[in-house]
């Protein structure tokens, strides 16, 4: 019986040894694995709270499912990397996808995520305030571009310079918003358009009757209607008034150099019936009378030559051409 004893203790003393042993190799085991745990967690943490979110993800996919809120962590971390705060049509989404981690409850990491929220809400609450403000302009400009005819276009100069204004001094932030500048645009470039065309209508007015001294208003008109825009011209509604006037100027220049040509032709027969008539009266014909063509002479000499090589001529170096001066007789060594 005693043997029965020794026989039952001395197994159980081995069996309890061997099992002191496993465990003990069980605990180095998980101790190993804990600390192998630890160190990627560890940078984890650590990165998210240097905001650092792409390092912070490397280091949480070497983690388990599920390891001390590391799904959470890391989900966090995607959505801080992604937030583009320039899209400002995605705050909404990223807020709602944020409030589904607010069970985060590490002590490092929690205050990282609240101050992400608090960002993405203050961002959020800002593009809803320039969102009201781009929409009440909005409203403005489509009232001040509301008109039913080009007059009534005209008279709300005033309001739709005010608007332009309320514009230009709002924030990028709100100017993008705005939904129909181009309208704005368009009402500012029609009246740019009508006013610079009535000072044009006034310039073409002015000429008056055409005579040979309206030269300067005429042009002046026509270069000012040369610089309007294609848009400007079509309001300009005399323009058919401008062209009658040039028209009617060049009719005038043209009859006028006709009226010199034919002066200055009776001014050369008279010259020649004058001349020949003096020759008819100096006798026969003999050697010194002009018998027409041209003939040679200086100014202010007595004489004319019958060609430009008269020796008499040799010094000299202003020689006209033409008909014979009045009150000059003909060379004696040409002639």
């Amino acid at each position: 019986m005693n043997k029965v004893k020794d026989y039952i203790k001395k197994h159980t003393d081995r069996a309890l040894a061997i099992g002191s042993v496993l465990a003990i190799v069980l605990l180095i085991a998980i101790l190993a694995s804990y600390s192998l745990l630890l160190k990627p967690y560890s940078q984890m943490i650590d990165a998210v709270c240097a905001e650092e979110y792409g390092q912070a993800i490397s280091a949480g996919e070497a983690l388990p499912d599920g390891y001390r809120e590391s799904d959470e962590i890391i989900a966090f971390a995607v959505i801080a990397r992604d937030f583009n705060e320039n899209d400002r049509e995605s705050y909404a989404e990223t807020l709602d996808d944020l409030a589904e981690l607010s069970s985060i409850e590490n002590k490092k990491v929690k205050p990282v995520y609240e101050k992400f929220v608090a960002h993405v809400t203050s961002l959020q609450k800002q593009y809803l305030a320039d969102q009201k403000t781009a929409a009440d302009l909005s409203d403005k400009i489509a009232k001040a571009t509301t008109y039913s005819s080009d007059e009534e276009l005209l008279s709300k100069e005033a309001e739709i310079d005010s608007v332009r204004q309320e514009y230009n001094n709002s924030e990028s932030s709100v100017t993008s918003l705005v939904t129909n500048i181009s309208d704005l645009e368009d009402a500012e470039e029609k009246i740019d358009a009508m006013k610079s065309a009535s000072e044009v209508v006034a310039l073409i007015n002015a000429i008056g009757t055409v005579t040979l001294d309206s030269g300067d208003k005429i042009t002046a008109a026509s270069v000012a209607y040369g610089n309007l825009s294609d848009m400007a011209q079509g309001y300009v509604s005399n323009r058919d008034t401008l062209v009658d006037a040039e028209s009617r100027l060049k009719e005038l220049q043209e009859e006028k150099e006709r009226e010199e040509q034919r002066r200055l032709e009776e001014e050369r027969r008279r010259e020649e019936e004058k001349w020949q008539a003096q020759l008819d009266d100096s006798g026969d014909g003999d050697d010194g009378d002009y018998y027409g063509g041209t003939v040679y002479y200086v100014s202010g000499g007595e004489v004319y030559h019958s060609t430009p090589d008269c020796p008499t001529l040799s010094r000299s170096t202003n020689i006209h051409s033409g008909s014979p001066p009045s009150g000059r007789r003909p060379c004696k060594v040409c002639y």
